[in-house]
């Protein structure tokens, strides 16, 4: 293709472009045009200037004129003229145009030739030949004189020459000469796709239904996708809204409904003797009214042709087919009539068959009156178009060939991002699908990415800032790594907005069980702050559902989070938010399971079981299948009769209208599945009402059941959309598998990770994926779970998600690998607008893509407990081990890599240390880690499945200990322990918080009865003063009130006068003689404040000492010195915060918005740190939580520090003595730095006289 000559770019000098062409006619000055509004080029349009247009083409098309000495006459319009010249015949003008705009290349290629070729074939099946549909004898003549021969000239057309057309564009978009993109040559559009559009466009206005069905044939779908992408054009779409386009009505494309009929008028005339008089052979059924003969017969003659419905041969060929014709005078073949005369009986049946000739012509007018349109023809027509609609099938927007981004917004600096490590997305060419799936092709790239129009336009290396215009913004990467934009497929941003307010949450419609009407978009609140929060993770685009609550929830809407003029949008909407302006697919979030019956069910109301909502399933798809039959039969007679001539309008219900859209495949449905028994019943479904699942949600048992998933309708197994490790939080979530994503992944099932947001925080929705690495998926699986993978799921796959020429400018710049632990954004573009203007970088140790290990994908076998173990190769110990001090220094400073022995469980060598027995277990490691177990502060030991009550201790008004509800051997404690989880402190709970007295447990112990299983029974005090309290019919000034009367009676009492010890009073006793740590719930600032308030004023007024910790601490960090200064330690629950409640809505979350977290401003105050867990699941993640603190610290914290958090420092918050015992025998052995994604758990010493070994 040859890029535009210096014509294109005017100067003052040059002439001017001039069109001449009839006014108010789109006829063939379109083609014309398109290629003037295509390449910007300015150009004069006489036909739309006043009382010039008409005169202009009269004056150069009149006979007398004879041209001048350069230019001979024209003959008739398109006349182009530029400077002197004058050409005419639109494929003349068009190829002396196309070099001249860019739009083909020049005359001494071949190409131009080829294109030629193609425009002038494609002109004459859409245009030509159109125009002869309506005018095929003369174009002199008004169609109303030719329309039986239209008729019949349509009828050849739309059976043979519209399909011969279509099929020869087809195979020139099939053929080696079109490139990867939709355009007819090459990999860019050329004016020969204009055409094609012109004469598609016009041919589709002519005749609807013809085009109708030829589309959704599926036989040219390269074609009619072409027409999109050239509708798509940013100049072509902007000029098709305008008025300069001319309506279709008149020139070459006009739509006559009678030439797509091709049912013949039949009238029940019941005149059997009659046809018995014309002749004997006659049936006696319906007959055709002949059309009297306006010329003698013959054989050309429309009356002499057999009539091919009727098969019956026309009255003046009757003889000549063996019929006999109706008798004459003097006959010898007339029947005898008995006496009756021969005269008389002529005149008889003459006056009968007048007479049956008036009754006929009467039935036929009171037919046609009654076929007379006696509703909105305008309705009719419309109810017609939405036929196509509805019998069209929805394509995969294209991305690559679009020249602008139809979300981009004028103004927009186009952006160079140099020096960048860029993942593409997709593994390098000539790479084999099944190398591809083994990791083999994947790389990241050194390069530069250029974006204009919202679109990435190129990705090269080393693109020179000359070739580009001047108002290019030019970043400079510095090697950092650039992915796509992060893409979330769960998520309730905007409809349940952050910080929880009732007043605005809007995730679930609740009203019914079946609410398919419902839609996402009404409910989107923009300027919800977790919308930017979640942004600041990489994350560009979500899909946002309706919630789980209902079987059937609405549809859901993928939008980006670019909100408003401050992020470079024209406005602050919910509609200038959606991904896809266009609409192309929909959504829509359906759910199984526990949820609807919780939530629905009931005596006498459904669905109370599994087996009712299958039911409300059931009758739901039936009644939307019984709404599509009765479209489908009414979109047909409509087309066989026209829509004139229906009794009724199309059938239509907005309450089932979207759930009807699923079964015409025009919906990609999202199932919050988890169980076998929810997902065999939703396939079931499937196949029964013939949709298919794009995803199920949750999905925890979908790796077990590979089978049932790839039986789905449709031939395409549904994704999973996965947390990483989040489960046990209700019966369905009990079952599940951290290694779910690589199982799947084995089975050749797409995983995708997703945050449900806000029950997972949205920004870290990535971090997801860095555990699903961890977990064993490969490393290029991992990054496309949140990248390409989502994207191909919303049927956008080729606009998201790869950083690609012809995709959507969504980037994301990292401070780090983006599966790397900590890893945070250093600028996020959403259609090429960059986010962030004053974006917090973090600095970091390693910058660089991390090398993908394959030895993750090796799923470790359950351990096994040996007395002692000799690890070797450990290269460093990160915590104390008094006994072992001077050995554990020495080996380090040796540099080299050395061992440590274990015997009944604990350390007993550092250094040159040899297996003592031949039961001795020996590893071998490759940079070994030895470090202190972690202790969980939380629920760990009372609750098993937080919503199954029998599971747990339970919740309760009174003050408990929670020794008394231990339980021991579950599940969630055996994970604990396997993940170096091997000591916790857990609070009992009422109903709106921790309070009672604390327990320290192992949580490896069999039951409380083994020996140091309880080490603390009763390690603080805890009481709730969050905003649970409020639900609870309280308020903030009441308990904490309370709390100050309770501490003031206790350092009033005495002692001696105590007669229950485990009673409330004398638990506070101990705390207010310093014995015990009373430990609040609170997160909000003020509440801090008024805690710290209280505990002087006690102090002030008695002679108590209250040594006081925060658990929660959202906002703690407001208060950091008054905390430091009164020794109060924090207990974040969980480590990173978020602002999800009222209480909370100050928190910190860090780069590029943050400049720092809550963990690391209370270090940086002198306040002591301990990580707790707000739910069970996060046992897992501790060494993670711990190399998030360090990574993003700045340096306030080290990685000692760091693992402290997770595990000693809880102790000294709550004031809780560690056993002597326990020394050396509670340390966890990982191959690799535990504070990284890579490293893997090797054993764990539980502090039971055993080791652990996988």
């Amino acid at each position: 293709m040859g890029e535009p000559d210096a014509k294109r770019v005017k100067t003052g000098e040059e002439p001017e472009y001039e069109l001449i062409y009839w006014p108010g006619i789109p006829g063939r000055g379109e083609f014309v045009r398109l290629l003037f509004e295509e390449s910007g080029v300015p150009y004069k349009d006489h036909a739309k200037i006043p009382d010039e247009g008409v005169a202009k083409v009269l004056a150069l098309t009149d006979a007398k004129n004879v041209g001048d000495d350069t230019n001979p006459p024209v003959l008739a319009p398109p006349i182009l003229k530029y400077g002197d010249l004058i050409l005419n015949q639109t494929p003349n003008i068009l190829i002396y145009l196309a070099p001249k705009l860019g739009l083909s290349p020049p005359a001494t290629e071949t190409a131009f030739y080829h294109l030629n070729q193609a425009s002038l074939t494609i002109l004459d099946g859409f245009s030509n030949e159109v125009h002869e549909t309506h005018h095929p004898i003369a174009t002199s003549m008004y169609y109303e004189d030719q329309k039986e021969e239209a008729k019949k000239r349509s009828k050849a057309f739309i059976e043979e020459r519209a399909p011969k057309f279509l099929a020869y564009v087809q195979r020139l978009l099939d053929s080696k000469t079109s490139g990867d993109g939709p355009w007819i040559h090459g990999d860019s559009l050329t004016y020969v796709d204009l055409v094609l559009f012109q004469c598609i466009d016009g041919t589709s206005y002519a005749f609807p239904k013809t085009m109708a069905q030829l589309k959704n044939s599926g036989k040219y779908n390269g074609v009619f996708k072409l027409c999109e992408a050239v509708k798509e054009r940013p100049n072509i779409k902007s000029y098709l809204a305008s008025e300069r386009r001319t309506k279709y009505g008149e020139g070459i494309w006009r739509h006559y409904p009678e030439l797509e009929d091709t049912i013949e008028l039949v009238l029940e005339l019941h005149l059997h003797c009659f046809n018995k008089a014309v002749s004997p052979s006659f049936s006696s059924g319906p007959v055709l009214l002949p059309k009297p003969l306006e010329t003698a017969p013959d054989d050309n003659h429309p009356s002499s042709i057999m009539d091919e419905k009727s098969e019956l041969p026309s009255y003046a060929a009757a003889s000549a087919n063996g019929y006999t014709p109706l008798p004459t005078p003097g006959s010898t073949n007339t029947r005898r009539l008995g006496r009756v005369r021969r005269s008389r009986a002529l005149k008889f049946f003459t006056l009968a068959c007048l007479g049956l000739i008036v009754l006929s012509q009467w039935q036929l007018s009171w037919f046609v009156e009654r076929a007379a349109p006696k509703l909105s023809a305008s309705q009719l027509h419309a109810d017609l178009a939405q036929c196509q609609k509805l019998q069209s099938t929805p394509q995969d927007p294209i991305g690559l060939g679009r020249e602008r981004n139809a979300r981009y917004v004028d103004g927009g600096k186009p952006t160079l991002i140099k020096n960048a490590t860029i993942w593409v997305g997709e593994p390098v060419k000539g790479t084999s699908e099944e190398d591809a799936r083994a990791g083999k092709g994947w790389e990241w790239i050194s390069g530069d990415v250029y974006v204009k129009y919202g679109l990435i336009q190129r990705v090269e290396d080393a693109i020179a800032i000359s070739s580009l215009s001047s108002d290019t913004l030019v970043i400079e990467a510095r090697g950092r790594l650039l992915t796509s934009g992060i893409i979330d497929m769960h998520s309730h941003a905007g409809v349940g907005p952050l910080p929880g307010l009732e007043g605005d949450s809007d995730t679930n419609e609740m009203s019914d069980d079946i609410t398919p009407w419902a839609r996402s978009i009404d409910a989107i609140h923009p300027d919800d702050v977790q919308i930017q929060v979640i942004k600041s993770g990489g994350v560009t685009t979500s899909l946002i559902l309706p919630g789980s609550g209902n079987n059937m929830g609405g549809e859901a809407f993928v939008i980006k989070h670019a909100v408003g003029k401050a992020d470079g949008r024209s406005e602050t909407s919910a509609a200038d938010m959606l991904a896809d302006p266009e609409r192309n697919w929909r959504y829509m979030k359906m759910a199984c399971g526990e949820n609807a019956k919780r939530v629905h069910g009931g005596i006498d109301k459904s669905p109370f079981s599994r087996m009712g909502e299958s039911y409300r399933f059931r009758r739901a798809f039936e009644t939307a299948r019984d709404l599509v039959t009765r479209q489908d039969d009414w979109c047909r007679k409509a087309q066989a009769i026209g829509a004139e001539n229906m009794e009724e309008y199309l059938p239509q219900d907005l309450e089932w209208e979207s759930l009807s859209a699923v079964l015409r495949g025009h919906v990609h449905i999202n199932t919050h599945c988890y169980k076998i028994a929810d997902l065999e019943a939703m396939v079931d479904h499937s196949n029964e009402f013939k949709f298919p699942i794009r995803a199920f949600h949750h999905a925890h048992q979908t790796y077990l059941v590979p089978e049932i998933l790839k039986r789905t309708w449709g031939g395409r197994a549904p994704a999973s959309a996965i947390f990483a490790d989040n489960m046990f939080y209700k019966a369905e979530a009990y079952v599940g598998s951290e290694f779910a994503g690589k199982y799947l992944y084995d089975q050749n099932l797409t995983a995708v990770y997703v945050s449900d947001n806000p029950v997972l925080n949205a920004q870290h929705v990535l971090f997801e994926a860095a555990k699903g690495y961890h977990w064993g998926l490969p490393y290029h699986a991992a990054l496309a779970s949140v990248t390409t993978a989502p994207a191909d799921l919303l049927g956008l796959g080729e606009r998201l998600g790869k950083v690609k020429p012809g995709f959507d400018a969504d980037l994301a710049l990292w401070d780090s690998d983006p599966l790397s632990v900590g890893a945070a954004p250093v600028q996020v573009w959403i259609d090429g607008v960059a986010q962030f203007t004053d974006p917090v970088e973090l600095t970091k140790d390693h910058t660089g893509p991390i090398q993908p290990d394959v030895s993750l994908a090796n799923i470790p076998e359950e351990p096994v407990e040996f007395g002692s173990a000799l690890f070797t190769g450990i290269t460093k110990v990160l915590f104390d081990i008094p006994e072992h001090t001077d050995a554990i220094a020495a080996a380090a400073a040796s540099g080299k890599p050395f061992s440590i022995a274990v015997r009944d469980g604990k350390v007993s060598c550092v250094g040159a240390c040899a297996a003592t027995s031949d039961s001795t277990k020996v590893v071998a490691l490759k940079n070994g880690h030895f470090h202190k177990a972690f202790t969980a502060y939380g629920g760990l030991g009372l609750v098993e499945i937080a919503s199954e009550v029998v599971t747990n201790n339970g919740a309760s008004d009174a003050f408990t200990r929670a020794a008394d509800g231990l339980q021991f051997g579950g599940k969630v404690l055996g994970v604990a322990g396997k993940y170096g989880v091997t000591r916790a402190i857990s609070p009992p709970s009422a109903p709106i918080g921790p309070f009672g007295v604390s327990a320290a447990i192992l949580t490896g112990a069999a039951t409380g009865l083994e020996d140091g299983a309880v080490f603390a029974s009763d390690a603080a005090v805890h009481y709730t003063l969050d905003y649970a309290v409020k639900y609870a019919g309280k308020s903030y000034s009441e308990v904490f009130g309370d709390l100050r009367r309770k501490l003031l009676a206790a350092a009033a009492a005495s002692k001696d006068k105590v007669a229950d010890a485990y009673s409330e009073a004398a638990y506070l006793q101990r705390v207010v003689a310093g014995e015990l740590v009373l430990a609040l719930s609170i997160s909000s600032a003020d509440g801090i404040a008024t805690a710290l308030r209280i505990k002087s004023e006690v102090e002030a007024a008695t002679s108590a000492t209250i040594r006081l910790a925060i658990i929660g601490g959202a906002e703690s960090y407001l208060v950091a010195k008054e905390l430091a200064a009164a020794k109060v330690g924090v207990i974040l629950t969980p480590l990173q915060q978020l602002g999800s409640s009222w209480d909370a809505r100050r928190a910190l979350v860090g780069a590029p918005l943050n400049n720092g977290t809550v963990v690391d401003k209370l270090v940086e105050a002198g306040v002591l740190v301990a990580a707790g867990l707000n739910e069970e699941w996060r046992v897992r993640d501790m060494a993670f939580e711990a190399g998030t603190a360090w990574r993003n610290s700045q340096g306030k914290i080290s990685p000692r520090q760091a693992l402290d958090i997770v595990s000693t420092n809880v102790y000294k918050i709550l004031g809780v003595e560690e056993p002597k015992e326990h020394s050396g025998a509670h340390f966890v052995v990982s191959e690799g730095d535990p504070l990284d994604i890579g490293a893997r758990i090797k054993a764990v010493g539980t502090g039971r006289g055993k080791v652990s070994v996988f």
